[in-house]
């Protein structure tokens, strides 16, 4: 005999964990599908930042990813930060003196904040060297500071949710992927096989991050299925030093005024997590290794805004991985139901930290009562098609 789930959930990363704890929560049967470790991909893997500060290109979007900030807060407020793993502190942006350009633009997206309600404000020199006293700031440097962002341990809040939706008798089911489906004569979702047998469920969401769209070609039997949920392979390097390594180094996320796009923040163990976006877009490859070089090399560019940073001490002990993150075809999130397919739902954003909480939330609320949240409808898998 089959197991009985009212939903499979497929995918082990935060937008599952969070929609296996709001479902289950719901009183739903849930079964959690992950092929390997929780967060084991984008979601563990990713720079983890918590904002909405760098959604600048729609309003809408904006407006989304901000309320995904004060969803979080609301979580902090209920559980604790230290419980969901979420750290504050801002972040900061900052260009040198000299650089009118980089000044200039800063009070452009400063202005443009603002005007959508977004708390920031424009730092001196010297009121940037209180919040970052190890930071060096040139001469006569301007800053934007962005208080309500934050950066989260995804790894932590994923666990959290997990243990929430085992509490309200979820089953989590790590190392076993989803391996095929069928569905019923009229369509609908019937059941899911996986190496620990076949699942019977009335509801199914691919969660899956990059292999969404595989999954989706499966689902539909449609060989070609996978392009109809456009999901891109975008890598990206990260650099970790080790725990106790860079205490007191960096407080926040940090955007240092750099061409490259250098960024920074600390790390719960008290070392610093470094990216670049240049880095990341010499990763043509999502399956190709970087470059042996480009770990030590993004330490000693963040040396030159840190110099209390001991970068040769540091330069063999430094762990790399790269994320390779799921960004739709439009840069948009996907969250809804599969046209063609009754039963069956997508749940794959490139914003997935930021947003990954509401977004369960509020695909939750409209799997169980039917009721669709009118912010998401811009974001639907239908306009695909």
């Amino acid at each position: 005999m089959p197991d009985l789930a009212d939903v499979v959930i497929v995918g082990g990363g935060l937008l599952g964990a969070a929609l296996a704890a709001e479902l289950s929560r719901r009183t739903l049967r849930v079964i959690l599908l992950e092929a390997h470790a929780l967060a084991g991909a984008a979601s563990g893997n990713g720079f983890a930042w918590v904002n909405a500060t760098a959604k600048l290109d729609r309003e809408p979007y904006h407006h989304l990813n901000a309320l995904g900030l004060a969803h979080y807060d609301m979580l902090a407020a209920e559980w604790g930060v230290e419980r969901i793993g979420l750290h504050g502190g801002g972040a900061l942006f900052w260009a040198e003196g000299e650089e009118e350009a980089g000044r200039a633009q800063l009070r452009q997206r400063a202005a443009r904040l603002q005007a959508w309600d977004y708390p920031v404000a424009l730092l001196s020199q010297a009121e940037m060297q209180t919040l970052e006293p190890q930071a060096l700031f040139g001469e006569g440097a301007e800053g934007l500071f962005a208080p309500a962002d934050r950066w989260v341990d995804t790894p932590r809040l994923v666990r959290f949710c997990a243990e929430r939706a085992r509490e309200r008798g979820a089953e989590i089911r790590e190392y076993c992927p989803a391996l095929g489906f069928t569905r019923s004569v009229v369509g609908t979702i019937s059941t899911v096989e996986t190496p620990q047998g076949r699942i019977s469920t009335r509801l199914l969401v691919l969660a899956a991050g990059v292999q969404t769209p595989s999954l989706v070609a499966q689902v539909t039997g449609d060989p070609a299925g996978s392009s109809r949920i456009p999901v891109q392979r975008v890598p990206g390097l990260l650099v970790e030093t080790p725990p106790g390594s860079a205490p007191g180094q960096a407080q926040r996320v940090l955007y240092p005024p750099e061409k490259g796009g250098l960024h920074l923040r600390p790390t719960p163990g008290g070392g610093l997590l470094l990216g670049a976006d240049d880095t990341d877009a010499a990763l043509n490859d999502p399956d190709a290794s970087y470059p042996p070089e480009a770990p030590a090399g993004l330490l000693a560019r963040a040396a030159r805004f840190l110099p209390g940073l001991p970068v040769e001490p540091l330069q063999d002990a430094l762990a790399a991985r790269v994320c390779v993150r799921p960004v739709p075809g439009d840069g948009l999130p996907i969250v809804g139901p599969l046209p063609g397919v009754d039963g069956v739902f997508i749940a794959v954003t490139h914003s997935g930290v930021t947003l990954g909480p509401l977004l369960a939330h509020y695909l939750a609320e409209e799997m169980v009562s039917g009721r669709i949240w009118p912010l998401l409808t811009p974001y639907r898998p239908a306009r695909f098609l």
